[in-house]
């Protein structure tokens, strides 16, 4: 057989020597192990690299010698340390000339002792696609995503969004006929909200965990609330299971402060609003100051929230309600931002309703478990 000696020098790998002298030698030991005459022949551009001396010779004991004592002279690996800089780019001479600007900018660095490598031999665009794809399509394959279990029905029409969302946002990440794992409870909204008005949160922490318990014995691998205010039980839920909640205000929180947000008013139910579960998370974790409405503000929100978006009731009047509440706020609190706490809110208002930021809870929430479930 014939073998392309070359190859394994043609980089800026400083082990390349050693790789090479140690494949060529592999390879060409089988020759003669079938009992038949056999001969391996080396293809080289450079029959007096020490490398091919070595392997002709056969004095593999002088060639790692040699080859220590380069290293310590280099000060290579084990004797000193390397960082790799990888410059990519369309063209070659783009890449070529970018890793010359990355030899300026450490040029205080060399002063210092250090020294630089030249920049290894660029493949060709068409090389890097290929080679990419594979790459690409390889890493899709082995991809484990991870089951979701959603708690939802509260409501359902908040529910169906984030069925849709999640399942966009990982076609939109892995492409193709990607969709989303899931496993969901959908409650019987009024048993949930009957129980949140009279107060008996203690009730209302029973079903939840019952049916949070029931999503992980199905196979969830990572548990979302569907809903901001039903969070109020998130720390009940989390000790009677053993698989991590995504948890909707930490998500919210992270989103707000990437914005340089500082003081965003919060438009939710009458519970996430006046509780401190979700105000006082936002405070605490994230150092954001959460603005609610004064009372008669308040009762407007909920009230909607209940008896027209939780029905898929969309009114323009409650509509031009919120955007005016906010404009208040905005005159009067000096807001800086939006949060749309409640996972219905998104039916009515968005981003395009306001010249501030306005953020999502749903599709923040949905982001953040898309983000779990591929990690």
């Amino acid at each position: 057989g014939v073998v392309d000696a070359d190859l394994g020098l043609a980089n800026g790998d400083p082990r390349a020597a050693e790789r090479t002298f140690q494949l060529l030698s592999q390879v060409t030991g089988r020759a003669g192990r079938t009992g038949k005459k056999s001969l391996g022949l080396l293809q080289t551009y450079q029959p007096d690299h020490p490398v091919m001396r070595a392997i002709v010779s056969g004095d593999s004991e002088a060639f790692y010698e040699r080859e220590i004592a380069e290293r310590e002279r280099a000060a290579l690996p084990p004797f000193g340390r390397l960082a790799g800089i990888i410059v990519t780019a369309s063209a070659c001479l783009s890449r070529a000339g970018g890793a010359r600007t990355c030899k300026g900018l450490f040029e205080p660095c060399w002063r210092r002792g250090r020294s630089c490598a030249a920049p290894s031999g660029c493949r060709s665009t068409s090389t890097r696609r290929a080679s990419y794809k594979r790459e690409r399509q390889s890493q899709r394959s082995a991809r484990f995503m991870k089951t979701l279990g959603l708690i939802g029905g509260m409501s359902w029409e908040s529910t169906a969004i984030y069925y849709r969302l999640l399942n966009e946002i990982v076609r939109e990440r892995l492409g193709g006929l990607h969709s989303a794992e899931l496993l969901l409870w959908s409650f019987d909204f009024a048993e949930i909200a009957e129980r949140q008005h009279a107060g008996d949160w203690d009730g209302a922490g029973v079903l939840l965990v019952k049916a949070a318990r029931k999503l992980e014995a199905g196979g969830a691998e990572g548990l979302m609330i569907c809903t901001n205010t039903m969070h109020k039980l998130a720390d009940t839920v989390q000790a009677a299971i053993s698989i991590p909640i995504i948890h909707i205000a930490d998500a919210t929180g992270h989103a707000v402060v990437a914005a340089g947000v500082k003081r965003p008013a919060l438009l939710a139910t009458r519970f996430t609003m006046e509780q401190d579960f979700y105000k006082g998370r936002l405070a605490d974790k994230y150092g954001l100051q959460p603005v609610v409405p004064a009372q008669a503000g308040r009762d407007m929100v909920h009230r909607i929230i209940y008896d027209e978006l939780c029905q898929g009731v969309v009114k323009a009047d409650s509509k031009s309600a919120y955007v005016e509440e906010v404009g208040r706020l905005r005159r009067d609190e000096k807001i800086d931002g939006l949060i749309m706490g409640c996972t219905e809110i998104t039916i009515l208002i968005g981003q395009g309703d306001f010249d501030m930021p306005v953020f999502d809870t749903t599709r923040i929430h949905a982001e953040a478990a898309i983000d779990f479930a591929l990690s």
